[in-house]
């Protein structure tokens, strides 16, 4: 490829609101982000291949005295152009992931679960994205 442009936009809001009930600490966050692109192959005049033209994540989260919890949704509009198999049917990328954690002072405990809805998706043709996967961790510290 001779030249390429991409031009766009992105968007990113912030919010949370600590506050104490019971003498616990809630903390209820909310971050939201969007892309939207125009992506142009200059020497064909061809949007570039594997690039979708927007993108949007969610993530909230809730963090209530030891135990905080997120939820993150991805999403990334279908992708118009790909090299390989272009008679393919396209569709958006839509992920959920979950994650909780327990703090038990120099130990965390962290569960998640990610692509939750076992959504199937190749970001590639025959790239197929993970399918639904458990994690379990320890975080600790001395």
């Amino acid at each position: 490829m001779e030249q390429a442009r991409i031009q766009g936009i992105e968007a990113t809001m912030n919010w949370s609101n600590p506050f104490h009930w019971n003498n616990t600490r809630i903390a209820p966050g909310l971050v939201l982000t969007t892309t939207l692109m125009d992506h142009e192959n200059l020497q064909w005049n061809e949007p570039l291949t594997y690039r979708p033209n927007q993108l949007f994540t969610a993530k909230a989260n809730l963090h209530v005295g030891k135990v905080y919890t997120e939820l993150l949704y991805r999403y990334a509009s279908k992708i118009k152009e790909v090299k390989i198999y272009p008679i393919n049917e396209r569709v958006p990328m839509k992920f959920v992931d979950l994650q909780v954690s327990y703090d038990f002072g120099s130990i965390t405990l962290q569960l998640g679960v990610n692509n939750v809805f076992n959504y199937n998706y190749a970001s590639r043709e025959s790239s197929m994205e993970p399918m639904r996967t458990f994690t379990a961790g320890l975080k600790g510290t001395l």
